[in-house]
């Protein structure tokens, strides 16, 4: 507060000086020089007048101006000049009392004017910086813990900044629910301050605020005796409580007439009122453990959490060395209290000692911690060897005693939090690993590869990335069904991980049928194509699925670094595009060169096509229906765009997006989407449906820097609500650029449009990351809500993607559901909203309309 007031003092010395300086000639020149004041001293003086220090002229030492505040002084302490004996005392610190008995303290600063008789002062008020200088003094001399000692400083210091008041001070008795006489200071004119004080009930300020209040006021609000006996014009006090609003305590001052109550003062009486409730609640902390000894015996021997109490005897002061600390922990501890948790965890009988304790290498660890970082409360995370082997997670609370310097006791708490630690780690595993094969997916590969490139960078060795792809494979699944190519892709790692070991390789599933190895160092080009070769014979070997064996092959695109690129997705591109060519080549395995075409003549064909198929109305959108699973609703969809390419048909999403993705046509074409989703609502919106729908932007538009304009300027043309339109990222998308991504999506959020992250569990997005995004919408990815019922992992994925969002107040989409019984485990699971083939199709506009109706004739509240 010192530092503050200083700093006031002289923000207001360099503002006012400036105009009094000036304006004060210019007031003297006009009265002197002019029978009239010219309008810019007239408008100089209305501003000394409101100016909230105090300004004075003295001419030979006499007063001849002085502003309003100087007026208000006056007026304070009932002279017409109260300064006149510090003027020639020059700049020091003085006080003054005025008759009611306030203490006031200034400071008085010169300036000269032109006239050699004429001297200007400034008046500043350092009542506040004064009043704490003392105050501080004369508490830190006497201040003690918890005794009523340390009160009688403060109310001493306080009586002299309130010598007309009195100050009483009650104490809360739980026994009679009252307050009862704790101090006072002041005349009581015969007033029985002893008496007891009922609970105080009033509404003008909340516990631990100050009021204050007028006769009138306090008369209708604090119905208390000796109040009414000792009749005060002015009352003021707090209802001190602690953290639980337990009543401790009371402060009132009562004045007879109704003397200013400065900022400072008020500082201070909050000081003092915090002060005292913390003595209180302290106070009551302690009457509370005696009264608690019991039940915290019980509430010990019935706690699930493990309990450890220690008492040391002399304490250990906490200034020793940490060994010597220690030492004296090991002779003077002594182990008070334990429950059978505790004898449960550690595998302990009943007649456990402390040093057999202190032998547990976790609690040991904690305890030391506690001794080593200062003894603040902790909760660490400790792992714990059990007699058979197997490792268990504590989350251990420690918290001590320590009174005059010594520690005396303390507890320890300690809850078993393995299996919560280890779904943690499930969760962290499944969202690098793909889940059906267990490798690491393409987002912990591009870790991988970039952990990797560094270490290649640093030491200055190649490094080598192959794309495999397994050819046939879509015979088999079509042929045989999924299951029996989720058998072949889950024997895929068996058989080659033997040839990888001697490499150090490491090996992942790109996604489908396409897997990738990494040889974190390799000579030359030769070296990884050799291992390609092998890796090729060992997978033309046969495959035995149970029923029947088969036989495939695959295509390897080798990448090189430094030599192709220094990046992982660089790489990563480069060996995709091997890849593709190596499919058309005799042995299967191609090492990419510069210049080589990176697509089929189909891929050249759609990909040239696309610029102009937007032009020529080659896309269409078809809606998805999406439903509300509590209400039985359809009230949203997903936009998807389809291609009727004039030659090749209709060309799957999944074919021309990403090539759409790989240049930049994606823009014009999400545009598209964009202008004909909004279009779309707006007719809806005519015949009277209200449709939310959903568009789909890839990582390339959220570096568009057009596309909250378009959003924007297509909103206002079609005059669509914005809630109306959601658009959906991927969750991979939100971290390929995070940053960038994050500003995006606030700029599209803040025109009131939704946002979804689209297959979300897939991705390696942190949830710190996620609370960050203007995300209102997870969309769960369709591997785990297709198998869910019949993979307890998916479904075990599926139930914590809900069970997280609800937790952060997201809704949720499950997309996939394709049956009825995934359905019911949705509905079972709390899902807001299911999207999928047992609800429809994705629809033409008009089939989409037509399902609606038909919808409601069968019943809003039913699925289908």
């Amino acid at each position: 507060m010192q530092a503050l007031a200083s700093l006031d003092v002289g923000m207001w010395f360099v503002l006012v000086a400036g105009i009094v300086l000036t304006g004060i000639y210019g007031l003297r020149v006009c009265n002197n020089r002019q029978p009239r004041l010219s309008e810019r001293a007239i408008w100089l003086q209305h501003v000394y007048e409101f100016l909230p220090v105090g300004v004075f002229v003295e001419r030979d030492q006499k007063l001849v101006y002085g502003n309003g505040q100087f007026k208000q002084y006056s007026q304070q302490f009932k002279t017409p000049h109260p300064f006149s004996h510090q003027s020639t005392q020059g700049d020091s610190l003085f006080s003054l009392q005025s008759p009611l008995g306030d203490v006031c303290y200034f400071r008085l600063i010169p300036f000269p004017l032109d006239h050699e008789n004429e001297m200007g002062y400034l008046v500043l008020n350092e009542s506040a910086t004064a009043y704490q200088a003392n105050f501080i003094k004369d508490v830190s001399h006497g201040l003690t813990d918890n005794k009523v000692e340390s009160l009688d400083v403060i109310l001493d210091a306080l009586q002299q900044i309130l010598p007309s008041s009195l100050i009483y001070v009650a104490k809360y008795q739980y026994p009679t629910q009252n307050y009862h006489y704790f101090a006072h200071r002041g005349d009581d004119f015969g007033v029985n301050v002893l008496m007891g004080v009922p609970l105080l009930e009033t509404k003008v300020a909340p516990p631990n605020h100050w009021f204050w209040l007028q006769q009138s006021q306090w008369v209708e609000c604090c119905n208390l005796g000796f109040i009414q006996s000792y009749n005060p014009s002015y009352l003021g006090g707090v209802a001190l409580f602690n953290e639980a609003q337990e009543p401790l305590g009371l402060i009132l001052i009562l004045q007879k007439s109704q003397p200013a109550v400065s900022d400072a003062i008020k500082d201070f009486l909050t000081i003092f009122s915090n002060r005292l409730k913390l003595e209180l609640s302290h106070e009551l902390d302690l009457i509370k453990i005696k009264l608690n000894a019991d039940r915290y015996r019980e509430f010990i021997s019935r706690s699930n959490d493990a309990i450890l109490d220690i008492e040391i005897h002399p304490g250990i002061y906490i200034e020793k060395t940490f060994d010597q600390q220690w030492q004296d922990l090991t002779d003077h501890g002594q182990l008070l209290h334990f429950n059978q948790a505790f004898l449960n965890l550690f595998e302990r009988t009943q007649s456990c000692d402390l040093a057999q304790l202190l032998d547990i290498k976790s609690l040991k660890h904690v305890i030391q911690y506690a001794f080593q970082s200062g003894y603040g409360s902790e909760t660490l995370e400790a792992a714990h060897k059990m007699n058979n082997g197997k490792m268990k997670w504590l989350s251990c609370t420690l918290m001590v005693d320590i009174d005059d310097g010594r520690l005396n006791r303390l507890w320890l708490i300690i809850h078993d939090i393995t299996d919560s630690k280890m779904h943690i780690q499930r969760l962290e595993h499944q969202s690098q690993h793909d889940h059906l094969t267990g490798l690491p997916n393409r987002h912990a590969l591009r870790q991988t590869l970039n952990d990797r490139i560094d270490l290649a960078s640093q030491f200055g060795f190649k490094l080598a990335l192959l794309v495999l792809d397994l050819d046939r494979f879509k015979e088999i699944n079509d042929t045989l069904g999924h299951h029996y190519g989720d058998v072949l892709l889950k024997l895929i790692a068996p058989r080659i991980e033997p040839l990888l070991q001697e490499k150090r390789a490491i090996l992942s599933r790109l996604g489908g049928d396409e897997f990738a190895i990494v040889i974190p160092n390799v000579q030359s080009l030769n070296e990884a194509e050799y291992l390609a070769k092998d890796l090729l014979m060992k997978i033309k070997e046969p495959f035995d699925l149970g029923v029947l064996t088969v036989e495939i092959s695959g295509s390897v695109g080798i990448s090189i670094f430094p030599d192709d690129g220094k990046q992982s997705g660089v790489l990563l591109r480069c060996a995709d595009v091997a890849m593709y060519q190596a499919k058309s080549v005799n042995g299967g395995i191609l090492a990419y060169q510069k210049g080589m075409d990176v697509n089929t003549p189909r891929r050249l064909a759609l990909l040239a096509a696309m610029g102009n198929a937007v032009q020529g109305g080659q896309f269409f959108l078809c809606y998805q229906p999406k439903l509300h699973v509590k209400e039985g609703v359809i009230h949203s969809a997903e936009a998807l765009i389809r291609w009727q390419h004039p030659e090749y048909g209709l060309v799957s999403p999944g074919e021309f997006i990403p090539l759409a993705e790989m240049s930049d046509v994606i823009v014009p074409i999400t545009q598209w989407v964009i202008d004909q989703a909004l279009s779309q609502i707006q007719r809806w919106q005519k015949i009277g449906y209200l449709i939310q729908l959903a568009v789909n932007v890839s990582p390339r538009n959220l570096l568009d820097e057009n596309l909250v304009p378009y959003i924007e300027q297509k909103l206002a043309q079609y005059q669509v609500s914005p809630h109306l339109l959601e658009i959906e990222i991927t969750e991979s998308a939100l971290m390929l650029d995070p940053e960038r991504a994050k500003d995006t999506l606030q700029k599209i959020s803040n025109l009131g449009v939704s946002i979804a992250v689209d297959d979300f569990g897939t991705g390696y997005s942190s949830m710190v990351y996620l609370r960050q995004l203007p995300v209102s919408t997870l969309k769960i990815d369709i591997m785990f809500v297709r198998n869910m019922c019949i993979d307890p992992q998916d479904e075990r994925m599926v139930d914590a993607i809900i069970y997280m969002a609800k937790n952060l107040s997201l809704k949720v989409v499950a997309e996939g559901a394709e049956d009825l019984q995934t359905l019911e485990r949705l509905t079972q699971l709390k899902c807001d909203t299911v999207q999928g083939y047992v609800i429809a199709k994705p629809l033409p506009e008009d089939g989409f309309i037509a399902f609606i109706e038909q919808f409601e004739i069968n019943g809003h509240k039913k699925a289908p």
